[in-house]
């Protein structure tokens, strides 16, 4: 809730006023009524635009920051009041992952797949079964960043270290691919991917500033055993700062054309200017260093139009937390985690925050997805405060590095959220 405490202006607002306002520096505020009052914004709620724009262009319950002690710039930002927050404090399994990432349900088995890139306890496979919460690992010599359902074999298809692999089971791994240069090799490694509606894999490769090795995404196909690069970036995911993610969901939706007219859309996201009857797909690629989760215009494997979807700092969502691990629900909106956040953020069609999952006793929240019987169940992966360098913070979020879901369903009086289809690999 917002206080009311009021702020005594020397006057009105004015978009054309020349005047500076004497307003507290680092202080939010929100306007209540147009040109008429501020009233602060609590501390902790999100931090505004870094970037401000040089006139008033704000209405009722928009809130900002005043970047100066002088100051008629104002930075839009959600207000903490309209977004809905749902407090998830238990972990389903105390699994302790270093690094718990790309979490697969399978609804045949009922089994949640999601892996743990761990340098010193090895890197796993871990399979829960969600019913008698018992789960079985698998140990890999290579890390293994995500995973896939196959329509065809045994097992599970993924990203491992160099490069697409196939995991049939008993810790064994056999690339179908390794398109890495040689000397990109020892600096740089696959890490989050998903397949598309044909089941080819995209995927994309850490990025190292220092060796000049760009982050890239890459796309497998197996109708004909191609490894290309699908956008060549260059991408900042970095090493220290690990997360990534690509989604390709198609979802059934009602959506607004650019002229605000109904149309009848085959899409994850709205895809721009539409004036016609069409059916078209969207992807996103999460850019953790930048902060931005792009969106794609997609068609026949090729991948168009990259566009930002969300800019996190844009939003006021704190410079220490980034844009990780990613899900569609069947509504077209957009989950994402936060590292170093604490949180998932459901994001609207037009990359508005609308809903915000928060783990209070943990500090990097890396990937979710959904399951359960009728697919309204959220699955979330988490990591260890040592992943992000800062072990010292662990005893302050003792659950980072272990396996929650939020349960969707809608049970307890609350809107019903269910996911969208993840697809499976051709191969």
């Amino acid at each position: 809730m917002l206080r009311r405490t009021r702020f005594k202006l020397s006057r009105r607002l004015s978009s054309t006023s020349k005047t500076p306002l004497r307003l507290c520096k680092g202080v939010r505020y929100i306007l209540l009524s147009n040109n008429i009052l501020l009233v602060p914004v609590p501390k902790t709620s999100a931090a505004p635009f870094s970037v401000a724009s040089s006139r008033w262009k704000v209405g009722p319950g928009q809130a900002g920051k005043v970047d100066a002690i002088h100051c008629l710039s104002f930075s839009l930002v959600s207000t903490p009041a309209m977004v809905k927050q749902i407090v998830v404090d238990r972990p389903l399994l105390e699994i302790g992952c270093t690094l718990g990432e790309g979490p697969l349900y399978d609804p045949d088995t009922s089994i949640l797949h999601f892996v743990d890139i761990d340098e010193r306890k090895g890197r796993k496979i871990i399979h829960l079964n969600t019913a008698s919460l018992t789960y079985e690992i698998e140990q890999f010599d290579e890390k293994v960043a995500c995973l896939a359902s196959r329509q065809n074999g045994r097992g599970l298809a993924g990203a491992a270290t160099q490069g697409f692999a196939l995991f049939e089971g008993n810790s064994m791994k056999e690339y179908i691919s390794r398109p890495l240069p040689a000397e990109y090799q020892p600096y740089t490694r696959f890490n989050d991917g998903a397949c598309d509606s044909k089941g080819r894999f995209f995927a994309g490769t850490i990025y190292d500033k220092n060796r000049g090795v760009p982050g890239q995404l890459w796309k497998y196909d197996p109708a004909d055993g191609s490894c290309t690069v699908a956008d060549p970036g260059p991408f900042t995911v970095s090493a220290r700062r690990q997360p990534q993610s690509i989604l390709f969901a198609t979802v059934n939706r009602m959506g607004m054309d650019w002229d605000g007219a109904r149309t009848r859309k085959f899409c994850d996201f709205p895809l721009g200017q539409m004036s016609a009857l069409l059916m078209a797909i969207c992807s996103y690629f999460t850019d953790s260093r930048a902060n931005l989760i792009f969106a794609y215009d997609y068609e026949d494997g090729s991948l168009t139009n990259r566009r930002v979807f969300v800019d996190a700092m844009a939003l006021g969502l704190p410079e220490n937390s980034y844009c990780d691990g990613l899900c569609v629900d069947l509504d077209g909106y957009v989950w994402s985690a936060r590292w170093g956040g604490s949180k998932i953020i459901r994001f609207s069609p037009s990359g508005n925050i609308d809903l915000e999952v928060w783990f209070p006793t943990v500090l990097n929240v890396t990937s979710c997805a959904f399951g359960g019987v009728d697919n309204d169940q959220l699955y979330v992966t988490t990591a260890h405060c040592r992943a992000s360098g800062e072990a010292e913070r662990q005893t302050q979020y003792p659950d980072s590095g272990h396996l929650f879901v939020v349960d969707l369903s809608g049970k307890s009086g609350d809107k019903q959220y269910k996911g969208g289809p993840r697809h499976k690999f051709a191969g």
